[in-house]
């Protein structure tokens, strides 16, 4: 009998646990970063993978990855505009590059306002309508503010909450200012137009990045070469949010 027990005893300790095959996506609730966030998780969802979304603000997005509570993101833009997050996070999370390249952000405004660079809003007497505060956008917007020598107030809000409040501003025929992003289905919308930059404070060149965290090449070795695979174009960001708005 002892021999039986010491032979299934061997057994067991033989037999590893199932392995958990839950992917954890974190993404900050911007239009563009669920789309893409969407995008990812059929691709892992089709290769057997359970995935599980989880919307953060942008300092835990990549607090997340570092630490390894979540195994990516898709949504790290970079160099310059979530350079506060790259710097105490980069060295301890895996950039497996950029997925998306050629897009665009500063503070934009209805086509037909009659202001052409940042440095017209001195005669603007408004708000500026942001979005997350922690984002790294609003951070760029306070940094212009301060560049430009500008006394408007800068209203953090959610994305939705932005988008909401310039329609509103457009319907009524209403000046309006936001910080905005490109590709955005608003912009192309509205028809906004990026005010000029002449000081340079937003970044021209900027990308949306992966990051995961640097345990998952070897423990999910085909989640991380999706991942690592996936890129997609400024248009396939926008046929991609018209066809989730249907």
């Amino acid at each position: 009998m002892s021999k039986w027990l010491l032979a299934c005893a061997l057994l067991l300790a033989g037999c590893s646990a199932p392995k958990d095959n839950t992917i954890k996506l974190a993404y900050v609730q911007w239009s563009s970063a669920v789309a893409a966030t969407e995008q990812v998780q059929k691709r892992l969802e089709a290769a057997g993978f359970t995935v599980k979304l989880v919307p953060v603000t942008t300092g835990a997005m990549w607090a997340g990855v570092a630490s390894g509570s979540v195994d990516a993101t898709v949504s790290a833009w970079l160099p310059q505009t979530q350079a506060q997050y790259a710097k105490l996070y980069l060295a301890k999370v895996e950039d497996v590059g950029p997925n998306l390249e050629g897009v665009k952000l500063g503070l934009a405004v209805p086509q037909d306002s009659p202001l052409q660079s940042i440095t017209d809003l001195k005669d603007f007497s408004g708000p500026i309508l942001g979005i997350d505060p922690g984002a790294g956008l609003m951070t760029l917007t306070k940094r212009a503010m301060g560049a430009y020598g500008l006394g408007n107030k800068l209203l953090p809000g959610s994305g939705p909450a932005m988008g909401y409040l310039l329609k509103r501003a457009v319907k009524e025929g209403r000046p309006v200012v936001v910080t905005a992003w490109w590709p955005h289905l608003i912009v192309e919308e509205l028809h906004l137009r990026f005010l000029d930059d002449p000081k340079g404070i937003y970044p021209q060149g900027e990308s949306v990045h992966t990051l995961v965290s640097r345990s998952l090449k070897e423990q999910h070795p085909k989640a991380y070469a999706i991942l690592k695979g996936f890129h997609w174009t400024p248009r396939q960001v926008l046929d991609a949010m018209r066809a989730a708005r249907q």
